[in-house]
């Protein structure tokens, strides 16, 4: 939902005290990080009623602002969080098994990739984690894992459908064998549908599979490898009086778009003695995508035909060390990472082909020490150091050189067991795009490659689990950057703001939950953003809702069944691209979901099987949470229900 909602969320179902966030690269639990922590536990994701990774973020994890241009299809669904609008996606990182799920060009993340019944558990981090993390961490991280748990064994099947013709299955299998210190998962998902609104359908497969295998001493090796084919129609904006007249029509009926994604992952940590490790990862993926636009402006009819290749590798190479200090405990991190990212492909408009070549290089180095001065407080600090290399050939000058660098400086205290304060300060930066070609918008000649974004954010905030079924969280911010970049629709591209950007937000939750009884949770923020008073003086920043609220809730009718729902509001922001904020804003929307999940064990025969149903945005509230100029609107989808069975053996 929100930007920034509920930042110091942690979910009310994990168990705070043995849950760890492996996004840490220690593995600590939510209360020893000093940064907002949200984990979503499998058991959680089960029962949440959601449909895809889109509908399950959007339900369990408000604090991350959810953008739907293709209505309910989850390939061209937007994520970002505080506070960031336009291209917020290059500052919230996505991670799936470490795998970066953040394309290097300005594609934004395809979260269809993510196959809902494969996710073990997703850890969401508020604020700057650059120092660990690189490139595209400035505003937080979303850690997606599919890895299992533990070893049991498990296989599922599960079909579901609902409205629009929409109708999936997947099948899986996780397990291992722990006396041999070997696990395996593997997941197979297909989900297609004609969508909420013409010429918006969909068609997506993904697989995932993965081996793990953990020696008595430590170390271990694991190695991943995913495929995701995702084929949909682009359903393109409308007007203001189409949208009201009719949100489901379309003015596109010829556009589309094919991507297929393939790679894998690798970790080997090796673990020396107690005090030492050595963790080598390394990543590589191949996306290929193809699409097709055409359209008329002013009585000239034109069309684009596109298809390219993106490369990405990525190798990391880390020494952990955990050696006490002067009897006080300590943990280190010393690490290096080298970046790699080929975009080459080919465009046709009708008036001449041309040729795409873009690349980028990086070499970082980094370090983080976390110091207990005493068993409830600690400190710690790191830093990291990036030098890229970048190269457009429809760029003048065509390389470029960047040195940047961030740095944190954070505080925790634990006063209790349960709980966690933390004051924390960062430096951070964000290279553009490899596809962000300016021109000079005076001759329409190319200009230089654009500067990377830097800025500072300074953040308070606390977690208290108040008892085992309460828990109640806060935290403040302030963000302020230097030339960051938007996209100018008069320029048609991306350009650095000649104004400097501010954002100060305050994000607060309360939530209880009793097991086989009830759960509610209520969660609020509000975030002013805006321009630091040079020529477009105080104005907001387009697609950043100052106010969001969400309640969510769950009651047992008896112990196999339950029912659920939720309330979403989200008030109203400037369209992409109205930084005088002069045009029609994108109106504020408050929707609702309910369902039942019903896990019969009357008969033995049964047992296994659960039943779910979900309607969303129940009151077919018509709404929009993307509009360009208050000219071109993309509507979001309607009242639709899916059905689900789901069995488990």
């Amino acid at each position: 939902m929100t930007t920034m909602l509920i930042a110091a969320a942690v979910s009310v179902a994990t168990n705070l005290p043995t849950v760890v966030v492996e996004a840490s690269r220690l593995d600590r639990t939510p209360l020893e990080i000093p940064s907002a922590v949200h984990v979503i536990a499998q058991n959680e994701i089960h029962s949440s009623g959601a449909r895809d990774a889109v509908d399950l973020i959007q339900k369990k994890a408000p604090e991350l602002h959810i953008r739907h241009l293709g209505a309910a299809n989850p390939a061209l669904a937007e994520i970002s969080m505080r506070g960031y609008g336009e291209n917020g996606h290059g500052r919230t990182l996505v991670l799936v098994d470490g795998e970066r799920l953040n394309s290097p060009d300005l594609n934004t993340p395809n979260l269809s990739r993510i196959a809902l019944n494969g996710i073990s558990k997703i850890e969401v981090l508020g604020g700057s984690q650059q120092v660990l993390h690189g490139d595209g961490a400035s505003a937080g991280v979303v850690n997606i894992i599919t890895e299992p748990q533990d070893y049991e064994r498990k296989t599922y099947a599960e079909i579901h459908g609902g409205s629009w013709g929409t109708i999936g299955a997947a099948l899986g299998t996780r397990g291992g064998i722990e006396e041999d210190g070997l696990k395996y998962w593997a997941d197979a998902a297909w989900d297609r549908s004609d969508g909420y609104r013409s010429h918006s359908g969909y068609d997506i497969w993904n697989l995932n599979a993965g081996l793990k295998k953990e020696w008595e001493s430590g170390t271990y090796l694991r190695v991943s490898a995913f495929y995701n084919d995702s084929q949909y129609d682009l359903p393109g904006p409308l007007s203001w009086r189409e949208f009201k007249s009719d949100p489901r029509q379309s003015n596109a009926t010829e556009d589309r778009y094919h991507r297929a994604t393939y790679g894998f992952n690798t970790t080997f940590n090796a673990q020396l003695n107690e005090e030492n490790a050595i963790k080598l990862t390394g990543t590589f993926s191949n996306r290929k995508m193809w699409a097709y636009q055409q359209g008329s402006t002013g009585g000239y009819d034109w069309f684009s035909d596109n298809d390219y290749d993106i490369y990405s590798f990525r190798g990391i190479a880390e020494w952990i060390n955990t050696t006490d200090i002067l009897g006080f405990e300590n943990e280190f991190i010393l690490g290096s990472q080298y970046v790699y990212d080929l975009l080459k492909g080919y465009s046709d408009s009708g008036d001449g082909g041309k040729n795409y070549d873009y690349d980028r290089q990086a070499m970082d180095f980094f370090a983080q020490d976390t110091f207990h001065f005493t068993d409830w407080i600690g400190l710690q600090f790191g830093g990291r150091y990036s030098r890229a290399w970048s190269f457009n050939e429809l760029a003048n000058p065509e390389r470029k050189q960047n040195h940047l660098g961030a740095f944190d400086v954070a505080l925790i205290s634990n006063p209790t067991d349960d709980s966690k304060i933390y004051l924390k300060g960062s430096r951070t930066y964000r290279n553009p795009f490899l596809d962000e070609t300016p021109y000079d918008v005076r001759t329409w000649t190319p200009a230089g490659l654009l500067d990377p974004e830097t800025g500072w954010t300074a953040e308070l905030g606390f977690d208290w689990n108040v008892t085992d079924e309460i828990t109640f969280g806060a935290d403040a911010y302030c963000t302020w950057l230097q030339d960051e970049i938007f996209y100018n629709a008069l320029a048609g591209n991306n350009v650095n703001s000649e104004d400097d950007t501010f954002r100060r937000g305050f994000d607060a939750h309360i939530a209880w939950e009793r097991d086989k009884l009830a759960g509610l949770s209520v969660a609020a923020s509000y975030v002013k953003a805006t321009f630091d008073g040079g020529t477009l003086g105080r104005n907001a920043i387009p697609l950043v809702p100052e106010m969001t609220v969400s309640v969510n809730g769950r009651v047992w009718l008896w112990d196999d069944c339950f029912v659920f729902g939720g309330f979403r509001y989200q008030s109203d922001m400037y369209c992409c691209s109205d930084f005088g904020n002069d045009f029609r804003e994108i109106p504020w929307y408050g929707i609702f979901s309910v369902g039942a999940t019903y896990e019969p064990t009357f008969a033995e025969w049964i047992e296994g099987f659960k039943f779910s149903v979900t309607v969303d945005n129940l009151f077919d509230k018509e709404y929009c949470d993307y509009a360009t100029y208050g000219t071109d609107w993309y509507p979001a989808a309607g009242r639709s229900f899916m059905f689900t069975v789901r069995y488990e053996f």
